[in-house]
């Protein structure tokens, strides 16, 4: 059989925005929250920025990471859509600007076993 192992929240808590790239770097992905709006549906590739369309809610994902491209700073985050949309599983959106709410719904967990 299988050994069955319990894992205790060390510490749970809300990230500020100033403090994700910090976050990300010394302890790895953590769960970020964000708005959806129509035209995030249809998100190929590039920095996603909200410009069309009605809200038509949240979605919950992770974030792993941060670049820039073009002058433009940007999250990496990877949904859980699969790997046939956007930039195969993942996407990136528009840092520092608190798009779509996702740099003030940030949560990081510290565990143990």
């Amino acid at each position: 059989g299988s050994d069955i192992h319990r894992i205790k929240a060390k510490k749970v808590g809300h990230l500020k925005a100033n403090k994700m790239q910090d976050a990300v770097y010394e302890d790895g992905p953590f769960e970020v929250a964000f708005s959806v709006y129509e035209d995030f549906k249809n998100y190929e590739s590039g920095v996603y920025e909200h410009t069309v369309g009605k809200l038509l809610g949240g979605h919950a994902v992770v974030l792993i990471g941060w670049g820039v491209e073009n002058d433009i700073p940007y999250w990496i985050i990877q949904n859980s859509w699969g790997e046939d949309w956007g930039e195969e599983g993942f996407f990136r959106i528009l840092r520092g600007k608190n798009e779509c709410g996702i740099e003030s719904n940030a949560w990081q967990g510290h565990f143990s076993c």
